[in-house]
């Protein structure tokens, strides 16, 4: 049961707090599923799960991070988006060495999947920060199209090598997005 543990506080029209927090999200995301379960009653708390990771809007680093998790939670593309199957994972690239040391290796390679080869794609490469350090462009008279490969130098836009760290790259090819992750050791 509820009691009134602040005899002082009254109630008023004029009453506003902000809250923040796991706390304040919480309510929201029991919502979401909530209305999932209505939408269709059979669908089972896997099922719950995978949409909401695929329906969140990234807000950071890209894929899941600590400080985002998935994002923010997107009930329109939740509700109406077509998850009457099950979520299946993008294809991964791949990137060799990993880690990588540029004092070693020249470049790291990034290989995309087999069905994006042969396609124009970009790099974005960003840091922990979720600030992009580098973007590099292929286009179709480039070898690297055909082969799907990109080669990241350990380098910013600048020209300068990056510190040390775990960094975040996403490849846009096709109107997909792949993600990655590489560390850098100097």
């Amino acid at each position: 049961s509820w009691s009134d543990t602040d005899n002082d506080w009254r109630p008023s029209s004029s009453y506003y707090d902000f809250k923040d927090g796991t706390s304040m999200s919480s309510p929201f995301v029991a919502g979401l599923c909530g209305l999932l379960i209505s939408q269709n009653p059979a669908r089972t708390p896997s099922d719950i799960k995978k949409i909401l990771e695929a329906s969140c809007d990234d807000l950071d680093v890209p894929g899941w991070d600590k400080y985002t998790g998935w994002g923010r939670i997107n009930v329109y593309r939740a509700l109406s988006g077509n998850f009457s199957t099950m979520w299946t994972a993008p294809p991964k690239t791949k990137n060799y060495p990993n880690p990588f040391e540029p004092r070693m290796h020249e470049f790291v390679t990034i290989r995309l999947p087999e069905e994006y080869r042969g396609r124009e794609f970009n790099v974005t490469i960003y840091n922990l920060a979720a600030k992009p350090v580098r973007y590099l462009k292929y286009r179709t008279n480039e070898i690297s199209v055909d082969n799907g490969i990109a080669l990241w130098d350990g380098k910013n836009d600048s020209g300068d090598t990056v510190a040390s760290g775990l960094y975040y790259y996403v490849v846009s090819v096709g109107g997909k997005k792949l993600r990655g992750k590489i560390t850098l050791i100097k």
